[in-house]
């Protein structure tokens, strides 16, 4: 496959590419007039340049049904679980999101210069909460996870912290700004606060919720708490189960 364009100067996501689209273009069915266009609608991702690596590194469509094959079964089992939701949800993710995942879990990183580990790891967890029809998200976690979305990470940390004011134990407000928080490096707040999603109960994406913890506990240097976590997270196939196998593999160089 050719190389990608560069994106740097992307603004908006787009949420017109298909799963077609996407297969053909890493399968090299597109005609060059529905390759450009293809790259055009791309250039409308936040996660430009990134994004676009991942399609790069994807390689085949057969690689990229797997991973939104995984991800469609784990959207069923999301965060919220309104009582009616629409049967396309799983179909009808934004490209920008899809693409986001497979960078965040490890499937676009590059060899090259060794980096820090969060460097390597650390990406922002995508907001898929928001995008469910029917979902009962208080007003204030829906407006902080569109600052978040934004990467407007400053104001949505404030706003998470006010619900969090009000309700300690909303869960999404507790996962997503202890996102933030390792992101600003203040991994013992972030891990704080992903333990306290883990004594509400009321948080059902375990996996994400280990990775992060597990994050920032080998941040902190807390390698033990942070294998235990990536341990459980290759006991089946999930997103995130490579890097953890590699980050194992890191600790036990430590050790």
């Amino acid at each position: 496959m050719k190389p990608l364009f560069n994106l740097r100067n992307s603004r908006r996501p787009s949420a017109n590419i298909s799963r077609e689209q996407i297969r053909n273009f890493l399968d090299q069915k597109l005609s060059p007039a529905e390759e450009a266009a293809f790259e055009t609608q791309l250039e409308s991702s936040p996660f430009d340049l990134e994004a676009a690596e991942g399609l790069q590194q994807l390689g085949s469509a057969q690689r990229f049904d797997g991973i939104i094959s995984d991800l469609d079964g784990r959207l069923q089992k999301t965060l919220v679980r309104p009582k009616n939701r629409s049967s396309s949800l799983a179909f009808g993710l934004a490209a920008a999101a899809i693409l986001m995942l497979a960078l965040a879990f490890g499937l676009l990183r590059s060899p090259g210069v060794e980096r820090d580990i969060l460097q390597e790891y650390f990406r922002p967890y995508p907001d898929l909460v928001s995008t469910i029809r029917g979902n009962t998200l208080p007003e204030a976690v829906k407006n902080a996870l569109g600052l978040y979305t934004q990467q407007n990470y400053r104001q949505a940390l404030a706003l998470f912290n006010a619900v969090l004011a009000d309700d300690p134990e909303q869960p999404i407000a507790l996962f997503y700004s202890g996102v933030i928080l390792l992101k600003f490096d203040q991994p013992d707040a972030a891990v704080s606060r992903f333990q306290r999603i883990k004594e509400t109960n009321r948080f059902s994406l375990r996996e994400p919720l280990h990775w992060y913890q597990a994050l920032g506990h080998y941040k902190l240097g807390n390698y033990t708490k942070a294998d235990s976590l990536l341990r459980l997270l290759e006991r089946e196939p999930n997103l995130f189960v490579e890097d953890a196998r590699e980050i194992r593999n890191t600790i036990k160089n430590i050790h």
